[in-house]
């Protein structure tokens, strides 16, 4: 068992940051608004103080050359295994955890234990699935600049899955790149898809994709963000499926040629999976009922209509 003291005047010399208990990570922001202020947590081995989390009110007292007022001290037992365990339980009472955060006392119980279980996981409200917890273990390993945009919010967490999915090497330019995109993650990580498979089908580097010429002149648009993303989606989408898109552009001049009444409302299939395509129009009368099944008819009579449902890909 792992029991824990508070201290007084702990001197900074002997704070020491050890990989095997350190999880924190502070963005930069953060740190600049001094927002982080409560006292640290440690472990106490062989007379030094390792870091577990606080390292503002660290950096504070070194700056002035002053001893740490007080922090929380563990006292550990002989299982590492309780002591991970205990650690997670006491920073997250005082500090909680954000998703790097996690990531690293994650890899710590993973190296202690050479597993992880559904308790622990639960302590740092990580769902019971491969998928995250090999997620997490790699966002633990991931470059800072990565991890900073994590904890930012400027990386979603399953979007840093999804970048996962690259050669590490690929991380960071991954990362920067669909940082720009202001998109939902779901939008995000079709990107980041897209561009994978693209450099596999093609032999390239992501890094080529992101950087194209055709990719650069959208991100340097002076456009909302939003339609800037979406703009960079379609060229993507381009690159990665030239025969479909050519297709549906194809597919919206015939639509444009069909004389479609403003009363009536086409809906063209999804994705163009199915070819099922539906027919509404509203109507609060037998009369007003008969007048738009008569602009059904004349649509179905059309030979622009005629061709363009026999236009299929």
């Amino acid at each position: 068992m792992s029991d824990y003291r508070i201290e007084e005047n702990i001197e900074t010399g002997r704070v020491k940051e050890d990989d095997r208990f350190f999880f924190e990570h502070l963005s930069e922001k953060g740190r600049s608004e001094g927002r982080f202020v409560r006292p640290p947590l440690f472990v106490s081995e062989k007379k030094e103080y390792l870091l577990v989390s606080g390292s503002d009110a660290v950096e504070r007292s070194r700056s002035g050359n002053i001893p740490i007022r007080y922090g929380f001290v563990v006292v550990p037992g002989s299982d590492r295994r309780e002591l991970v365990r205990s650690l997670v339980r006491m920073k997250r009472e005082l500090y909680g955890f954000n998703h790097v955060e996690k990531a690293l006392a994650l890899k710590s119980y993973n190296e202690a234990c050479g597993e992880v279980d559904e308790g622990f996981l639960s302590l740092l409200d990580i769902p019971k699935s491969e998928k995250y917890i090999q997620g997490y273990l790699s966002l633990a390993e991931a470059p800072g600049a990565l991890k900073e945009l994590v904890v930012t919010g400027e990386v979603d967490l399953l979007t840093a899955f999804e970048i996962f999915s690259f050669e590490r090497e690929h991380w960071d330019a991954a990362a920067g790149f669909i940082s720009k995109i202001k998109l939902g993650t779901k939008k995000r990580n079709r990107i980041l898809s897209m561009i994978r498979d693209i450099a596999l089908r093609d032999g390239t580097k992501p890094e080529r994709i992101m950087g194209s010429p055709s990719i650069r002149r959208i991100l340097a648009l002076e456009i909302d963000p939003p339609h800037k993303g979406q703009k960079v989606s379609e060229a993507i989408e381009q690159i990665r499926y030239p025969e479909m898109t050519a297709y549906v552009k194809k597919f919206y001049e015939r639509l444009r040629k069909v004389d479609l009444d403003p009363a009536l409302t086409l809906t063209v299939p999804q994705d163009f999976e199915q070819w099922r395509f539906s027919i509404s129009f509203t109507f609060s009368s037998i009369d007003e009922f008969e007048k738009k099944t008569a602009l059904l008819e004349r649509l179905g009579s059309g030979s622009a209509f005629g061709e363009l449902l026999g236009f299929r890909y």
